[in-house]
């Protein structure tokens, strides 16, 4: 299991616990809450398809009432779960 971001904020852990669920419970796969790969593509580790990731990035966009722009749709800022967590973290100024 990946330890925890250093320096992550309440934010961060937050929105990766409930990325973690909302993935659990639309996407049935073999991997738990406990084991889910948060620093692996979840379209290389087999749980989302791209409409998965569309699906992703509209349920990240609206839980947290943000806009995630053309130019942030990449593996840099939604390879992860933690990335998208950083990200979230990110548009609600909760970090640098």
């Amino acid at each position: 299991r990946i330890s925890p971001m250093e320096g992550t904020t309440k934010l961060f852990e937050g929105a990766k616990n409930e990325i973690v669920e909302y993935v659990l419970q639309n996407y049935p796969s073999e991997f738990t809450a406990e084991d889910m790969p948060l620093e692996n593509s979840l379209v290389e580790a087999g749980i989302l398809d791209s409409y998965g990731m569309v699906e992703l990035v509209s349920f990240l966009e609206s839980n947290w009432l943000i806009t995630i722009e053309d130019h942030e749709i990449n593996r840099e800022s939604l390879g992860s779960i933690n990335k998208m967590a950083l990200l979230v973290s990110k548009k609600k100024g909760d970090v640098r």
